[in-house]
């Protein structure tokens, strides 16, 4: 069984796998990775943040 600890550095972690995964899978398919920072995120729905 998990620590509280564990179980949430797991989860805190757990997306960074997929998106590694993914990536992976894009590269060896010679695709385009999209932007998927936090920023990028932000700024799509409020571009005017991004000079703030």
């Amino acid at each position: 069984m998990l620590s509280r600890e564990e179980a949430i550095f797991h989860l805190v972690n757990h997306g960074t796998y997929h998106r590694g995964a993914s990536g992976h899978a894009l590269d060896r398919a010679d695709g385009n990775r999209p932007a998927d920072t936090y920023t990028v995120f932000i700024h799509g729905p409020e571009p005017e943040r991004r000079n703030a």
